[in-house]
């Protein structure tokens, strides 16, 4: 698949293309390749105002692709899972897939004085350790002066939330500790429905505690928790890495700081109590973009940046993710690629 945009796009040239290359080796030396998928990004400039392309599965889109991703029409943002774990129960079932979305860059800064850099809110393109089973919900606490007393109180933002797929929905709730020198009366709570249709609602109580309910009933506590809870009173509770259900089971234990050294591994637990583990491999990288769009600054080209990118993928059953990424064109630093995962197409 290949695709063209009309303005600038984060490209080598015209286009980023990605291979992941799914392989299984059975003690062979050789590598026998069982399957790919070609992964496009094109991120469209319609205004020096656009920030991050959607992610995930926005409400209404339109979305195409093959077996393995998808990809969202509109954006073409690639958007694939690997599941770990899916577990049926009575209660409450319990899913943890490793997601990734392509579109890892925004624009940062005023129109005309704008870089690249990488979304805050993903990992490079791969979710957090806890946001496959809760989502995850951006929060902000901004210190603000009162000059007339010389003091500080606090506002805090929470919203968007990204929802387990990687989706944003716009649901935001303000509160603050007030100050009455200021005549800023303290703000404790509120509530936000998303207006996308997805059912989403945000319940902020006692200033800092913040619930997102889903439509199905169930309801997460984050982001200063990790719990899912049903209306049965059934929940899943992560803390550093160990996943605990109601009945005291953990079906899900991760552990790894994702470094070349302390990949992430995710062991889960099947019929009989044995554990499995699926473990994300990583290398460190020269990150660096070289899109060529006028007046926006490119990441990395003045200062080397190594991060730890995911390399591979290795499941229990001996199949193994192979992941490559695509040389920088015309790199300032020997050995820069840039993200997501490409591979080189002579073409361009």
């Amino acid at each position: 698949m290949s695709g063209k945009g009309s303005e600038c796009q984060p490209s080598s040239k015209v286009r980023m293309e990605a291979e992941l290359r799914l392989s299984r080796s059975r003690g062979k030396r050789g590598i026998i390749a069982a399957g790919f998928a070609f992964l496009i990004l094109t991120l469209l400039l319609a205004s020096p105002a656009l920030g991050q392309v959607a992610t995930g599965f926005p409400t209404y889109g339109s979305f195409g692709g093959g077996s393995f991703d998808t990809v969202n029409n509109a954006n073409l943002n690639v958007h694939f899972e690997i599941p770990i774990i899916n577990k049926a129960s009575q209660g409450m079932p319990f899913s943890y897939n490793l997601t990734y979305d392509s579109s890892v860059w925004m624009l940062q800064g005023s129109s005309g004085n704008q870089t690249w850099a990488p979304t805050t809110n993903t990992n490079w393109g791969w979710n957090t350790i806890g946001s496959p089973s809760t989502g995850t919900l951006m929060f902000q606490a901004i210190p603000t002066y009162c000059i007339n007393d010389e003091k500080y109180y606090t506002k805090y933002i929470f919203g968007p939330y990204i929802d387990p797929k990687g989706t944003s929905h716009n649901i935001v709730v303000q509160t603050n500790t007030g100050d009455a020198a200021c005549g800023v009366g303290a703000i404790t709570g509120g509530t936000s429905v998303a207006r996308d249709g997805s059912g989403y609602t945000l319940v902020v109580t006692n200033t800092t505690s913040s619930d997102v309910y889903w439509r199905s009933g169930i309801y997460t506590n984050i982001p200063f928790g990790s719990s899912v809870y049903d209306t049965n009173g059934n929940s899943i509770y992560s803390s550093s890495g160990t996943f605990t259900d109601t009945l005291n089971l953990h079906p899900l234990v991760v552990s790894g700081s994702g470094t070349p050294s302390s990949p992430i591994v995710y062991k889960y637990t099947g019929p009989g109590g044995t554990q499995y583990p699926v473990t994300e491999n990583f290398t460190q990288e020269i990150v660096e973009t070289n899109f060529g769009c006028s007046g926006i600054g490119d990441y990395g080209r003045n200062t080397q940046i190594n991060q730890n990118l995911v390399t591979s993928i290795s499941m229990p059953d001996g199949t193994t993710y192979t992941i490559t990424y695509e040389p920088t064109n015309n790199p300032v630093h020997a050995g820069a690629v840039t993200v997501p995962p490409s591979s080189s197409d002579p073409a361009v």
